[in-house]
């Protein structure tokens, strides 16, 4: 059977394209960040605008599984008086691409937020 994993740990996130890359990462060196943030033949990196502050969660398995991730994570929102403020992101940093395993694809859900008014 198959399984994904659903991290219950909502943040916010509010840095930079560096700290981003290399977001979830451990012990990663400066130059395999700035070699990450390359396009290369199957990796296309896009400029984004800068969002003041965004509620970021990590989903670890299935893209099926991406609802559960969403539920939790507007569960949050509502929970902490935010509200979304501008277009969901998802970044995609391992899949089916370079993990055999579905348990070790991990995507990162970034929703910009705003708190809202009383």
């Amino acid at each position: 059977s198959l399984m994904g994993n659903v991290n219950q740990e909502a943040i916010l996130f509010n840095d930079t394209i560096y700290n981003n890359i290399a977001f979830g990462a451990e012990g990663v060196t400066r130059e395999q960040v700035e070699e990450a943030g390359k396009d290369s033949d199957i990796i296309k990196f896009k400029h984004l605008d800068e969002v003041p502050m965004a509620l970021c969660m990590k989903h670890y398995g299935r893209y099926e599984k991406f609802y559960e991730s969403f539920t939790e994570l507007f569960k949050y929102l509502d929970e902490h008086d935010y509200e979304v403020c501008g277009n969901i992101r998802t970044v995609y940093v391992d899949g089916i691409w370079n993990q055999d395993n579905p348990e070790k694809w991990l995507s990162i859900i970034q929703v910009p937020v705003k708190k809202r008014k009383a």
